[in-house]
């Protein structure tokens, strides 16, 4: 056995043996770390988890903060089955704690809140420069901005009522500071051509009409918007159309109002003294009341009553005739004696209702020629009637013969 192991060969087979059994175990144990790296390493995940709302905390009552974003992105990284359940779940938060800030620009960084501890969490952005200001309540007048309204031809604004009249205003001191005007801006595009109420939401901007980031109290009002257009008040004129039937006859008509007001574009209605409302009272035997549709001259667009009511009376004609004496003016008694060679008296027959014809009498009627420029010698001349208002009537002729004799 000795001389066995004595022999070179045999030593150096041994060796070689030894060799490639340590070099197998080595291999063996690198293999076996790398492969327990890797289970561990398949059992871990990085996510980036977007649009994460951001929360801030500071002093509110007496400071405002500008810059921070509504939302941030998270990547988180740990175990796979966590990771995936913070995500599905976004059941964590991201805050920014400002517990002394300092008034100006400053860097603020994020911390997420509620997330298990075994993940890790990596912000995006991971810090940012926040602004930090006193924060400032101030009292602004409401502006009105009247943009793209299209009115139709002839109207304008004639007044805007907002309400309120006033806001208030919070910020931060260096905005507010900034505010030239708060505005109510007023947009339509349909054709306008009545007065309109609208819900408008204010604007602060500054002295370049750039919009400020402010809070505005209320953020609505609303605005009333009173249009014009030339205008006037017009008398309306009832205009009788046909007879009634024979023996009838129109004793008064009453309506509804007396008087209408015009619209135009160019005031044309200048020339225009009053409104005919035309009221049919054909064959008509007994009273009655009817609606009817003003007539609109040329240049009128609008009124402020297209219908006026019209009561009409109508009642059973009575006559009733007078001997009325024809007094002679404008001839000088000093110059001339007036005779009448077929007698100075005429018949008047006056017609109406019952009640008016009985109480006429021929003391409410004249009859009158005018003699003036008339030399001496017989002339005929045109008569003329004068007498109640209520009553109709007509002469047995309309001229009478005078004589002009010179003293």
């Amino acid at each position: 056995m000795d001389n066995f192991l004595n022999k070179p060969i045999i030593l150096r087979l041994i060796a070689l043996l030894i060799a490639t059994f340590m070099f197998i175990q080595e291999s063996n144990s690198e293999l076996g770390e790398k492969l327990r790296e890797y289970q561990v390493a398949s059992k871990n995940q990085s996510v980036l988890i977007e649009n994460v709302p951001v929360q801030i905390y500071y002093d509110e009552e007496n400071l405002i903060v500008s810059g921070v974003p509504n939302t941030v992105n998270v990547r988180i990284s740990g175990p796979k089955s966590i990771v995936l359940q913070a995500k599905s779940q976004r059941d964590f938060q991201v805050a920014m704690y400002l517990t002394d800030p300092e008034i100006g620009n400053q860097k603020a960084s994020f911390v997420t809140k509620n997330l298990s501890d075994k993940l890790k969490a990596t912000v995006i952005p991971g810090y940012i420069t926040v602004n930090v200001q006193e924060r400032i309540t101030k009292s602004f007048p409401v502006e009105t901005m009247v943009k793209g309204l299209e009115l139709e031809e002839g109207y304008s604004i004639e007044e805007k009522i907002v309400t309120p009249e006033n806001v208030m205003v919070i910020g931060g001191r260096d905005i507010v500071e900034k505010i030239a005007h708060v505005y109510a801006v007023v947009d339509s595009k349909d054709p306008v051509s009545k007065d309109f109420k609208r819900d408008v939401v204010l604007i602060a901007v500054d002295n370049k009409s750039n919009k400020l980031n402010v809070i505005i109290t209320p953020d609505k009002v609303e605005i009333n918007i009173k249009l014009n257009i030339p205008s006037k008040e017009i008398p309306i004129n009832a205009k009788i159309v046909g007879e009634p039937a024979k023996g009838y006859l129109v004793e008064s008509i009453t309506l509804s109002q007396t008087d209408v007001t015009v619209f135009s574009k160019d005031a044309s209605f200048n020339g225009i003294t009053s409104m005919s409302l035309p009221i049919d009272v054909s064959g008509k035997t007994e009273s009655f009341e009817v609606d009817v549709t003003l007539v609109l001259p040329d240049g009128i667009v609008n009124v402020s009553q297209n219908t006026v009511k019209a009561v009409v009376n109508i009642v059973l004609e009575t006559t009733k005739t007078f001997e009325i004496p024809v007094k002679v003016l404008n001839v000088d008694p000093q110059k001339y004696d007036v005779k009448f060679p077929g007698g100075d008296k005429v018949s008047l027959f006056v017609r109406g209702s019952s009640v008016n014809v009985s109480a006429s009498q021929a003391t409410q009627f004249a009859i009158t020629v005018d003699g003036a420029n008339l030399d001496a010698g017989i002339h005929t001349v045109k008569l003329h009637v004068v007498g109640p208002d209520n009553i109709k009537w007509n002469l047995s002729s309309e001229e009478i013969k005078i004589e002009l004799i010179k003293k």
